[in-house]
């Protein structure tokens, strides 16, 4: 039996310390994840391929439920930045890029 988590109700709430095992094998919510990006997702500041490497690390985090920050630096996201996103970023927005990150991976667990 599945228990019904409210929108409020942080997963470790109810699950306890199990619950980033949890999160990583049902990924996280689209929308979380697209909420967190908020800032990266502005198209008239960012570029196709700048969209499409956050795009990436999305599907990922919907994925898989989270990503440690080396992990961009890897297939499939040095299909769209061969170096990594410092190659598509400028630097404040890369630092941005992994704040975000480490808040999503740090809620996880």
């Amino acid at each position: 039996m599945v228990p019904v988590i409210a929108d409020d109700v942080h997963p470790q709430q109810v699950l306890g310390p199990s619950a980033p095992c949890a999160r990583s094998s049902v990924g996280l919510d689209r929308a979380a994840a697209k909420a967190a990006f908020n800032d990266l997702l502005d198209e008239r500041r960012y570029n196709k391929n700048q969209l499409a490497f956050i795009g990436l690390v999305i599907d990922y985090l919907t994925e898989h439920g989270t990503i440690k920050p080396a992990r961009i630096y890897e297939s499939p996201f040095t299909g769209v930045a061969p170096q990594g996103p410092d190659e598509l970023f400028a630097p404040a927005d890369v630092e941005h890029l992994f704040e975000v990150i480490n808040g999503l991976v740090n809620a996880a667990g």
